[in-house]
C-alpha cells in the first residue's frame, strides 16, 4: 500500500478560512459565557448547598493581570498538551512547537496519524484544560469570573481544533492526517 494526498489545508493561504474560525470563535465565546456561567452557577450549588439567586461579582485589577497571564500560560499549555499526544502515538517522531500570525502551534510534520488517534491529538487540550478549570473552580481555588472568562476563551481558542475534528470526521475511514503547524494533509491508502 502507498499513500496517497488527497487534500490539504494552508490556513496560513486561505484567508477565507481564517475569517470563518475567527467569526466561529466570537460565536463560540458567545455560546461559552452562558454555558460556563450554568456550570459556575451549578457547581456554586453543590458547593454551598443553596441555588444562587443573583451572583454579583467585582472583577479587580489584580484578577485582569490574573486573567492575561492565565490567557497566555492555557495557551501554551494547550499546545504542549498537543505536543504530548503526539508523542505518545508517535514516540519516536520529532514535535515542532511554533508561533505563526493568527496563533501558537504544536505538530510533528512528516508524521501521519489515524482518524481516531488525530481526534485525540485536536480534543485532548479542550478536555483537559477545561476539567482542570473546573475541578480548580469546584475547589474553589478560582474566583467565579476568572473560571466563567477563561473556560469561555479556551473554548473559542479551540475553534481550529474542532473544525480540523469535524473535517477528520468527515473524511473515509482510512484517512491518515498529517498536522503541518499551518495546516493538515489528508492522505489515503492505494492499492500499489
Amino acid at each position: 500500500m502507498s499513500l496517497q494526498k488527497y487534500k490539504e489545508i494552508n490556513l496560513s493561504r486561505n484567508k477565507f478560512v481564517l475569517l470563518f474560525l475567527n467569526l466561529f470563535g466570537l460565536g463560540l465565546l458567545f455560546i461559552s459565557l452562558p454555558l460556563f456561567s450554568k456550570l459556575a452557577g451549578f457547581i456554586m450549588e453543590l458547593r454551598l448547598g443553596v441555588v444562587p439567586e443573583k451572583v454579583m461579582f467585582t472583577i479587580t485589577v489584580e484578577e485582569i493581570l490574573f486573567f492575561l497571564l492565565a490567557i497566555v500560560a492555557t495557551s501554551l499549555i494547550h499546545e504542549l498538551i498537543h505536543g504530548l499526544f503526539f508523542k505518545v502515538f508517535a514516540p519516536d517522531r520529532p514535535v515542532k512547537y511554533g508561533f505563526h500570525w493568527y496563533a501558537l502551534s504544536a505538530s510533528s510534520p512528516g508524521t501521519k496519524y489515524s482518524k481516531g488517534k488525530f481526534i485525540w491529538i485536536g480534543m485532548a487540550p479542550f478536555v483537559l484544560i477545561t476539567f482542570t478549570l473546573t475541578l480548580l473552580f469546584a475547589l474553589g481555588w478560582l474566583s467565579i469570573p476568572s473560571y466563567i472568562f477563561l473556560t469561555s476563551m479556551h473554548a473559542a481558542g479551540c475553534v481550529g481544533d474542532f473544525y480540523f475534528g469535524f473535517l477528520i470526521l468527515l473524511a473515509p475511514s482510512d484517512t491518515l492526517v498529517e498536522d503541518t503547524g499551518v495546516g493538515m494533509i489528508f492522505y489515503q491508502k492505494i492499492p500499489v
